[in-house]
């Protein structure tokens, strides 16, 4: 499929995710978002997507999409637009992250994956806590990186356990093809074989030369299963 096609695949579903999300704190920033867990499940079923490049694309897509849903309830305000806009920043780090921890390092790569994900989330969180701390001149607080680190903990873990459980349905869904491709390719060489020992195609040289021929790439075939 087109790499185009599936960055705005992820980028739509991610932004209708973008609206599911759990408040952890008093402020209306601190809350756990399931756009970016949509994202990276995506992502790591497919390292060929690029990721920065979707990061971008789906935070863009995540602003309008918060933008779209307020607007139908309440009036914008450049603070709002504002406030929305810097979780583009958020997408983008953690693209960054993630690139730079699972994806490039290969030496990270024995190190569990939650653990990386940890990473990637609290970092990219932090980074737009300081963008918007830097912008609004808020004050820090230890309390504000324990929510951080609260949200990176949740969202890491639902994307662990959603991946793994896509995972396993895939090969289970594999396994059963195969197990059909066996099943077929036994029924081919059973009736092959039942044909070799017609009597009515025994005087024609030519149809059991090809009906041995095609009893050979069968028995091929099912040992390719098998293997």
């Amino acid at each position: 499929m087109n790499k185009n096609k599936e960055i705005f695949k992820i980028a739509i579903l991610a932004a209708l995710a973008s609206l599911i999300n759990l408040s952890i704190g008093n402020g209306s920033d601190q809350r756990v978002s399931l756009g970016i867990v949509v994202m990276i499940i995506m992502l790591h079923r497919d390292f060929s997507i690029p990721i920065i490049k979707t990061s971008i694309v789906t935070g863009v897509f995540v602003f309008l999409t918060r933008l779209i849903v307020f607007s139908t309830g309440g009036l914008l305000s450049t603070d709002i637009v504002l406030s929305y806009a810097i979780e583009i920043i958020f997408y983008l780090a953690y693209a960054f992250a993630y690139q730079l921890l699972v994806r490039k390092t290969e030496s990270f790569y024995k190190s569990p994956l939650i653990l990386l994900l940890i990473l990637s989330d609290f970092f990219a969180n932090t980074v737009e806590y300081f963008v918007r701390f830097y912008i609004y001149s808020r004050e820090i607080s230890h309390q504000s990186f324990w929510f951080l680190f609260v949200a990176a903990l949740l969202r890491s873990f639902i994307i662990v356990v959603v991946y793994e459980s896509i995972k396993d349905t895939s090969i289970e869904t594999e396994d059963a093809n195969t197990g059909l491709q066996i099943r077929l390719s036994q029924n081919i060489v059973s009736s092959l074989s039942r044909l070799m020992e017609d009597s009515s195609i025994e005087k024609n040289t030519k149809l059991v030369k090809e009906v041995e021929e095609l009893k050979k790439d069968a028995e091929v075939l099912l040992k390719s299963f098998k293997g």
